[in-house]
């Protein structure tokens, strides 16, 4: 293809990862000599593992080799989607990479020669994925187009009354954080069962491990009774293997899972109604999140409270 192109052509051939990069750089440097053709990489400075990056140097020295003509055809990865200017490019082949609509049409904007050729080659996922960037990439050219058919002073109409809209809605959100804060108090609440009123511990008694929540106090496994879960699985870290239930009704309480051997009880918070211990005002939430009290991320001074009660449940009688 490139000799038919003429003698002035360049091709760049964009592939996912640097192994392929190479691989298929040094294999079409052998077999392109053959015709008096050179090929040469190009993937970016970052260092990933024992896989060096290319320094800007060498990059820029790739670059001035292939604009020169000295390499005729570039491998390379994402890093030249974007930045190269060859006038003599006429040839862009993606080998194997999908990317989205902008990766596209940086992609396209690699062969700005008229009569230029460009390949997608894949499998039909890929090739599919490829369509739909064409699809959206058309739908960009319209809508640039349509923008710069429009009147200058309808368009920053627009637009300040989008940012005005933007900035309230800012705003709102502010006033929501500040006013959900506010509603944060140092007051204990009591965790009831929402179906039958039975306590389940105390706020301060719940802590929180990445998203879940959990219960450390030490009478809390007398309050439940337990089955084994359904579907045991692995996630954030917890190996899901329980179920827990309330002792009296029994409503659904969440589940019992196991991290590094420790068990915690991860409770369903719709399944409860929280009482201010003070106030006797009684709440619902769906979320934590919007629970008026701070739940402390579990602490050091916490890990002792598991190995007590584990040492405690382990411990054969005198």
């Amino acid at each position: 293809m490139i000799l038919e192109k003429g003698d002035d052509s360049r091709a760049i051939v964009f592939v996912k990862a640097r192994a392929t990069c190479r691989a298929l750089a040094k294999y079409l440097d052998e077999d392109l000599q053959k015709i008096g053709v050179k090929a040469s990489r190009l993937y970016g400075q970052q260092t990933k593992g024992a896989d060096e990056g290319m320094t800007e140097a060498v990059q820029t020295e790739t670059l001035q080799k292939f604009r020169d003509g000295f390499y005729k055809v570039m491998v390379c990865t994402s890093v030249g989607t974007e930045g190269i200017d060859v006038p003599d490019c006429n040839i862009v082949i993606s080998y194997n990479y999908s990317g989205d609509e902008i990766t596209k049409i940086q992609m396209k904007g690699r062969s700005r020669k008229k009569g230029a050729t460009i390949v997608v080659m894949g499998d039909e996922k890929q090739l599919e994925q490829e369509m739909i960037n064409a699809y959206k990439a058309n739908m960009m050219y319209k809508a640039i187009s349509e923008l710069k058919n429009i009147n200058a002073r309808a368009v920053e109409h627009k637009l300040k009354m989008f940012q005005t809209d933007e900035m309230q809605k800012l705003r709102y959100k502010t006033e929501y954080e500040k006013a959900k804060k506010s509603r944060r108090s140092e007051d204990d609440l009591e965790i009831l069962c929402r179906r039958c009123n039975s306590m389940a511990c105390l706020v301060s008694d719940v802590r929180k491990l990445g998203s879940q929540h959990f219960v450390i106090a030490k009478d809390f496994p007398s309050k439940i009774t337990t089955k084994p879960h359904k579907s045991p699985k692995k996630y954030d870290g917890i190996e899901k293997k329980g179920k827990m239930y309330c002792k009296k009704c029994p409503l659904d309480w969440g589940i019992v899972a196991d991290r590094d051997g420790v068990d915690l009880f991860i409770l369903k918070l719709q399944c409860f109604k929280l009482r201010n211990m003070r106030t006797g005002i009684v709440s619902q939430h769906k979320k934590w999140l919007d629970v008026p009290y701070d739940v402390p991320e579990l602490g050091l001074e916490d890990i002792p409270k598991f190995f007590r009660n584990e040492t405690e449940e382990n411990a054969s009688p005198e």
